[in-house]
């Protein structure tokens, strides 16, 4: 075979030997990106179903303080209000006791044009009597 033929060839087999070394490495680059891809992709939907997860936790664990919110402020008015009639405050007493002296001052007035009729009364009585 003649050398020219010969160097042909081999500079051919090179050739192809390159085209296929890039070949391959194009596919293990494309293969590569593709399973970071997917491995991106796994832990994108992984966080997303944490995130999902968490929110749902998070909105539990807002209606959970509320509730003790709601349940605190209950048990601190029943103290304060159990405190206050200890130590002698009763606000429904103090209620009735505004409501009684009002009425006192309502029997005041009343008592006082009644006060007046029995003296004018008696006045009367005293003339007229025999």
């Amino acid at each position: 075979m003649p050398i020219v033929i010969q160097y042909i060839l081999i500079g051919l087999g090179f050739v192809f030997a390159a085209a296929y070394g890039y070949g391959q490495w194009k596919q293990g680059r494309n293969q590569d990106q593709l399973d970071n891809d997917s491995i991106y992709k796994g832990r994108i939907e992984a966080l997303e179903l944490k995130v999902k997860s968490q929110s749902q936790d998070i909105e539990e664990l807002t209606a959970q303080i509320k509730q003790l919110r709601k349940d605190n402020e209950e048990a601190n008015r029943k103290l304060l209000e159990a405190m206050s009639i200890l130590q002698g405050y009763n606000p429904q007493l103090t209620e009735f006791i505004k409501e009684g002296h009002l009425y006192m001052e309502q029997g005041r007035e009343f008592m006082t044009y009644t006060k007046l009729l029995l003296i004018r009364m008696d006045k009367w009585l005293n003339k007229e009597s025999f």
